[in-house]
C-alpha cells in the first residue's frame, strides 16, 4: 500500500506569513500614503496650469475677456469660494461690465473638482471677496488684478509640515503663470 504525502501549510506557517505581511504592510502605508498625495498634487498640477493656459488663450483667441472661477458642483454658476473642491470654469466673458460668469457669457469648459486638494488665492480687487477667479482681457493680461499679478496655492489637505505637496502658480501682470514646488508648514 503505497502512503500518500499530504502537500499543502501548515497552520503555523500560514499564521507566520500573515505576520510577515501585516509587518511590511504596516511600514509601506505611510510612504504609499505621500506618493499617492505627491501625485494627486502634481496631477492637478498639471491640470490648473491646463486650465490657466486655457483661458488666457481663449481671451487673445476670441478678443473677449475670459475667465476661470471655482464652481458649484454643477458646473453651472461660480461660487465665492477659494477651495476647489467642486470644480472650476472657464468661460468667455460676453460683456465686460459683468466680470463674473452669468447666462450670456460662453460656457469653454468646466473642470471637476478634486478632493483632498485646497486651492487657496487672495482677495480679488473686482469682488472685494476670497473669490477663486481670474479675468484675463483680451491681450491675455491679468484684467482686475493688481501690477504685481496674483499668487494661488494648490496643497494637498493633508500637508505634513517640510513635505513638499504644495505647489505655487504665481501669475503676473501679463497673464504668464510660474509654478514653483513649495514645503508644506
Amino acid at each position: 500500500m503505497r502512503r500518500m504525502q499530504a502537500k499543502g501549510f501548515t497552520l503555523i506557517e500560514l499564521m507566520v506569513t500573515i505576520v510577515i505581511v501585516a509587518i511590511l504592510a504596516a511600514i509601506a502605508f505611510p510612504s504609499f500614503q505621500n506618493t499617492l498625495r505627491s501625485t494627486r498634487v502634481s496631477g492637478a498640477s498639471n491640470e490648473f496650469s491646463a486650465a490657466l493656459a486655457l483661458a488666457r488663450t481663449e481671451a487673445i483667441r476670441s478678443t473677449r475677456s475670459a475667465g476661470i472661477c471655482g464652481a458649484n458642483a454643477a458646473g453651472t454658476a461660480c461660487v465665492n469660494s477659494t477651495q476647489w473642491p467642486d470644480g472650476m470654469l472657464i468661460w468667455l466673458n460676453a460683456d465686460v461690465a459683468a466680470p463674473d460668469y452669468d447666462a450670456a457669457d460662453t460656457l469653454v469648459r468646466f473642470v471637476q473638482g478634486k478632493k483632498g486638494l485646497a486651492l487657496s488665492v487672495p482677495v480679488s480687487s473686482a469682488t472685494g471677496n476670497a473669490q477663486f477667479r481670474l479675468l484675463f482681457d483680451s491681450r491675455g493680461r491679468l484684467a482686475d488684478q493688481p501690477a504685481a499679478g496674483r499668487i494661488a496655492t494648490l496643497k494637498s489637505e493633508q500637508c505634513p509640515s517640510g513635505q513638499t505637496l504644495a505647489r505655487n502658480f504665481a501669475i503676473n501682470a501679463a497673464g504668464q503663470a510660474n509654478m514653483t514646488r513649495v514645503n508644506c508648514s
